[in-house]
């Protein structure tokens, strides 16, 4: 009787939420997190945390993608300088 592939029961095991939640929070870090989430996304054997990790690298390339967008609408129209010198009043009456 031949025996079933029977796949590594580690490389399948689930992240915890706080798992989730520290892993979130070091890929949030400027350099460092897109370094670490390459690194993970790519050479990670668990199955879970690589999935994770490669989600929030293609978050992190749609973002990048939309503020180039953005970018590119405001110097066309010849807007990006005011709308740069305008941010930092900007976030002055937001955490005021």
């Amino acid at each position: 009787m031949d025996t079933p592939y029977l796949p590594d029961p580690k490389n399948f095991r689930p992240l915890s939420p706080f798992g989730y939640f520290f892993y979130g929070l070091l890929f949030l870090i400027p350099v460092g997190g897109l370094i670490a989430a390459i690194l993970i996304g790519f050479l990670s054997k668990n199955v879970n945390l690589r999935a994770f990790a490669r989600g929030w690298l293609l978050f992190t390339a749609f973002a990048i993608v939309v503020t180039a967008i953005f970018a590119i609408v405001l110097y066309t129209r010849g807007q990006l300088p005011r709308f740069l010198r305008a941010l930092p009043e900007a976030f002055k009456m937001l955490f005021q």
